[in-house]
Parts: structure tokens; C-alpha cells; sequence
């Protein structure tokens, strides 16, 4: 079966006279730059997945007019283009559509970027003036991230998080399966949490787990072991090195760090596994599920969140520790 093409660009960029156009910009930040790393990475994941991309980001090169005679002419499927709002426009995104069809590639977009970030929504928006929306031959969406003021940390922070979103409610548009191993672990994670509360799984805190028990450390191995990150039977723990059986797994597909800096200085992305450790003995395993109110939400199974009310959530506790261990996948 023939790859699906779609068009994903940043706004703004060199306009047709050749001088460059930054977009909205506050104080040393400008549009261009914040929603071209943004685009990069939901062009990652769709790459990922499959799709063919037509993309000029993150360079970011040409103007809006190229941009849509560059979809025009490779017969996409879909087209995307990433903008913010100026500074005294409110928070929230506002992704902006023309068709029945841009509609709803708008609304799956949203859904799935609010449900990895922390932005807010101010709804979809039909609109007949602009030009990017009026002159594709594919549906098309603005999709209009935010204020680049009131939304600027969120963007700085969250850039993959949205790209991510983004991403995924674009594959659910196309009828793509998603596969980013951040996806497939954090859907795993899922299903290991439903496990735990409906068959009623106690905490313990040892290695040596039986049907019944768990802790963190073998519920992120367990997500891993789902995905084929790690082998069967083997599991990792983490604080300020990485231990377990799958240790040797881990650095075959992953990227393993020691940033030992707080989340907020991390660049954390969805899908990071992480392990704090405070004193000689106490630590913990972790996967980022998502960010919410400017704040990571985890995916974790300590001593106390085995109720269903306290799996996978903030952990305002390790929001002042330092990261020992981080666990990118490749």
C-alpha cells in the first residue's frame, strides 16, 4: 500500500520578496522559531508512522504562497501549517478551518494536543478570508497554537508534548496506526494500570514480585516489556544508575542520561522514563504521561497508587527532586 502524504509547515518564513518574516513576536521571541520546533516534531512522528511528509521544517524557509504550491503540487492528502496568536490575544489554542473535512482534522488536532499538554482551547474556528485555507487543493487547518504571550512557557516547555498531539490526532485522521514507541508505551502503561485496579494488585516493595504484587519499577518494566523494549522476564529500576536484568535492553534502543536537574530543566518529552533517588536506598521509576497545568503527570506505581483515584497522576513530591536517570527512546 502506498504511504499517505500529507504537508507540514511552520508559518511565515521568507516571504516572496526574499525578506525574512518572523510572524508575531514578543520580547526576543518570534512565531517562526517557536512553531517550527513544534512542527519538527509532529513531522517526527508522523514520519515514524509512516506517512510521507512534505515539510520545510524546522528551517523553515519559504512563505505560506510556496508552501501551498508545494502541497498543491504533490497531491497531499492534508495540509498543516503551525502559527501563534499575537501578544495581546488570548490563551488557548484556536485551530482555524475552511471545509467539512479541515473541520475535522481540526478538532481531532485539539482533542489530542490538549490531552498531552497543558494548553487550553478556545474552540475551532471556521474562517473564509484566509488565503492558506482558500487555496489548497487538500483540507486544510491553521492550527493556531496559542498567544505567544499567555501561551509562551507552555510552547517553550511542551513544544514536543504538542508536536506529539498534533501528530497523533493527525494518524487518527488518516486512518494511520500510530507507532511511536512513546505511544505504544504509554498505551501499555494503560492497560498494565487497568490490571492493577481491577484484579487488585498490592503493593510491595521488592524485586521479587508475584501475580498480585507490583511496584514501579516492574510496572515501567512491563510497559517496556509490551513494546519489545525489554526482553522477557527482564526489568529495570532506576535512581542514580539504571539496575536489573534489562539494563543492557535499554541501551540498545534508548538514550540514557543522568541529567540530575529538576524536571523544569530536563526538556523533558512524552514517553521520558525517569528515576529519582533521595538518601542511600529510597527510589523511583517513572514514565511522563502527559503535562497538565504546566506540570508533568506521570505514569507510576508506588505505595500509594495502587487506588484507581491516585495511578498516573502529578507528583507534586518529585516536582522538587532532581532527575537522576532519564530514558529516551530512539
Amino acid at each position: 500500500m502506498a504511504k499517505k502524504k500529507v504537508a507540514i509547515f511552520a508559518g511565515h518564513g521568507t516571504s516572496q520578496n526574499g525578506i525574512w518574516d518572523s510572524g508575531c513576536t514578543y520580547g526576543k521571541y518570534t512565531e517562526a522559531a517557536l512553531v517550527a520546533k513544534i512542527a519538527a516534531s509532529c513531522v517526527q512522528y508522523l514520519k515514524v508512522s509512516g506517512v510521507d511528509v512534505v515539510t520545510d521544517a524546522p528551517a523553515n524557509k519559504i512563505n505560506m504562497v510556496k508552501q501551498v504550491a508545494r502541497s498543491n503540487s504533490e497531491s497531499v492528502k492534508l495540509h498543516v501549517a503551525f502559527h501563534c496568536d499575537y501578544s495581546k490575544a488570548p490563551k488557548g489554542t484556536i485551530p482555524l478551518y475552511i471545509s467539512e473535512r479541515g473541520s475535522r482534522l481540526a478538532k481531532l488536532m485539539n482533542k489530542y494536543v490538549l490531552k498531552y499538554s497543558s494548553l487550553t482551547t478556545r474552540g475551532v474556528a471556521k474562517r473564509t478570508d484566509l488565503y492558506e485555507l482558500n487555496a489548497t487543493d487538500a483540507p486544510a487547518v491553521i492550527f493556531e497554537v496559542g498567544s505567544i504571550k499567555q501561551d509562551l512557557k507552555t510552547m517553550l516547555k511542551e513544544y514536543d508534548a504538542i508536536g506529539f498531539g498534533a501528530a497523533i490526532g493527525i494518524l487518527e485522521y488518516l486512518g494511520v496506526e500510530s507507532r511511536p514507541k512513546q505511544y505504544k508505551l504509554l498505551a501499555a502503561l494503560d492497560a498494565v494500570e487497568h490490571k492493577v485496579i481491577s484484579q487488585h494488585y498490592k503493593y510491595k516493595n521488592s524485586a521479587n514480585l508475584n501475580k498480585k504484587t507490583i511496584n514501579c519499577a516492574e510496572y515501567i518494566s512491563w510497559g517496556l516489556r509490551k513494546i519489545g523494549i525489554l526482553a522477557k522476564g527482564h526489568s529495570i529500576w532506576l535512581g542514580n544508575l539504571m539496575h536489573g536484568s534489562g539494563t543492557s535492553d535499554i541501551k540498545k534502543h534508548c538514550k540514557v542520561s543522568h541529567p540530575n536537574k529538576k524536571w523544569n530543566n530536563c526538556d523533558l518529552k512524552i514517553g521520558d522514563v525517569v528515576g529519582f533517588q533521595w538518601g542511600n536506598s529510597k527510589v523511583h521509576t517513572m514514565a511522563l504521561l502527559r503535562f497538565r497545568g504546566g506540570y508533568p503527570v506521570w505514569a507510576t506505581c508506588g505505595s500509594s497508587d495502587i487506588k484507581a483515584k491516585n495511578l498516573s497522576r502529578r507528583r507534586t513530591k518529585y516536582e522538587k527532586l532532581p532527575i537522576k536517570t532519564l530514558i529516551r527512546m530512539k
